[in-house]
């Protein structure tokens, strides 16, 4: 399990305090900090209070699987209304930024694009051996669920997002 550790620590103007505020967040998604298309850096630990199943779809817009994969999800956003999904972009900034234009992404609620112009997560997801798109499912506490390489069926998404909510149910 990977853990993120936040600590803010704030000093008050006349009389030197210190207060820290910590999160601790457990789950199985790996430390990382990527940028939004606003560059503004992203961590793990901001996902912490979202309590809600994750897809994170990792994505090259030059590959065409990737661009079907990106279609097939955003066509049926309304199967993934209590998901969140962070679609991760392995390029550089402007072709990610024409890639989540293209298909609409930053227009829907629920979806969170991110830039990995370094391939971070290609390395972590071992995606230079297995190729994109692919998609990681997390439930509610990011522990995750399944893994899925290659272009990634409608049917494969809503079953294991199903097995999510029958566990939450138990």
């Amino acid at each position: 399990m990977g853990w993120t550790r936040v600590v803010w620590n704030l000093a008050l103007a006349t009389n030197i305090y210190l207060f820290t505020f910590s999160i601790s967040f457990s789950s199985d998604i790996p430390s990382f900090t990527f940028k939004t298309l606003d560059s503004i850096p992203f961590a793990t630990y901001q996902l912490a209070d979202k309590n809600l199943p994750l897809l994170v779809v990792h994505v090259d817009p030059g590959c065409t699987y990737s661009q079907d994969q990106t279609y097939l999800i955003k066509q049926n956003i309304n199967t993934f209304e209590n998901v969140l999904i962070v679609f991760v972009v392995s390029s550089e900034f402007s072709k990610a930024k024409l890639f989540a234009e293209n298909y609409d992404l930053t227009k829907l609620k629920n979806v969170l694009v991110l830039v990995d112009e370094n391939d971070s997560l290609k390395k972590w997801s071992g995606a230079e051996e297995y190729g994109i798109p692919a998609v990681f499912v997390y439930d509610n506490a990011y522990t995750k669920v399944e893994s899925f390489r290659g272009l990634t069926s409608l049917e494969d998404l809503k079953s294991t997002l199903n097995k999510i909510s029958l566990q939450s149910a138990e």
